[in-house]
C-alpha cells in the first residue's frame, strides 16, 4: 500500500507526504511509517505507526 499527498489543492502546506503499509500474515495488523518531503528534496521518514485490528 503506498498513498501520496502531491496534489496542490490537497493542502495549502509546502510539503508533500506519502505512507508505506505492509499487511500482516492474517491482515489484521498494518504496520507503515509516514515521508515528508520538502519541495524536490529527498523523502525523510516522519514517523512509524502501527494499526490494529480489534474485536
Amino acid at each position: 500500500m503506498d498513498r501520496t499527498r502531491e496534489s496542490p489543492h490537497f493542502t495549502p502546506l509546502d510539503f508533500r507526504q506519502r505512507f508505506t503499509g505492509t499487511f500482516s500474515e492474517g491482515a489484521n495488523t498494518i504496520t507503515g511509517a509516514w515521508e515528508v518531503r520538502f519541495d524536490e528534496g529527498e523523502w525523510e521518514h516522519d514517523f512509524t505507526l502501527t494499526y490494529r485490528r480489534v474485536g
